[in-house]
């Protein structure tokens, strides 16, 4: 009974396809007018190389045409390979990203944008940013321009304003001590209006003339001991 049981759950059992175990295959006789299959590009590059290396290396043999062939062809591999740039590695968080969204896709949401433009718009974003960033560091930088201007301003403001009230009390002060000298020839005696011209006039007769105007100089000296310019 067991046997028989057994032997029907072998039968029913499904069978595995494939080629059966000792049987050979019978390979299929080739046809002599069957046209040939187009060249490899490893076997055209081959073909022209070899033909320049047999022309500027005459009396090579074959095997070792076919050696410089292919350490030429290895040589130019590597090179392009060390020549082309390497893609930078997205983040994980992108990559999962689009992975879920070409899941919906498929899924069918025919209203979720396609993954270009979605890219597109990403990298859109991304230089708005990066625009955004670079101006509002000139934005600060012109900020901070402006305020030391304003502050260099205002200080220079308040220098000549005290240079002036400066100018101004030197000018009184001139004016009182010179009102009792008027100046030879003209008789012209100093204001707070005129006290410029005329210590400029005082100053070119003592200059040109000093030998005539030996008492103007004493005189001048006297007044210019008895100032007190703070």
């Amino acid at each position: 009974m067991t046997t028989g049981t057994a032997g029907t759950s072998n039968d029913n059992s499904p069978k595995k396809k494939g080629w059966p175990k000792g049987r050979k295959r019978r390979l299929l006789p080739k046809d002599s007018n069957a046209p040939k299959g187009p060249l490899s590009g490893y076997m055209l590059f081959m073909s022209d190389q070899r033909e320049i290396i047999r022309q500027t290396n005459a009396g090579l043999a074959f095997h070792e045409i076919t050696k410089l062939t292919d350490a030429y062809k290895k040589f130019m591999q590597k090179q392009q390979k060390e020549e082309s740039p390497t893609p930078p590695k997205k983040p994980r968080k992108e990559i999962v990203e689009e992975r879920k969204e070409e899941e919906e896709e498929v899924r069918g949401y025919p209203s979720r944008p396609r993954e270009a433009e979605l890219r597109q718009l990403r990298k859109s974003n991304t230089d708005y940013e990066e625009q955004n960033a670079i101006l509002q560091k000139h934005i600060e930088s012109m900020k901070c321009t402006v305020d030391r201007l304003e502050s260099e301003t205002s200080q220079q403001r308040s220098n000549n304003a005290a240079l002036q009230q400066h100018i101004e009390t030197l000018r009184r002060t001139l004016t009182k001590a010179f009102m009792t000298l008027p100046l030879p020839g003209s008789q012209e005696m100093p204001t707070e209006e005129s006290i410029d011209s005329y210590m400029v006039q005082l100053h070119s007769l003592i200059v040109n003339n000093p030998q005539q105007h030996q008492n103007l100089i004493q005189t001048v000296r006297g007044i210019v001991s008895q100032l007190a310019l703070t």
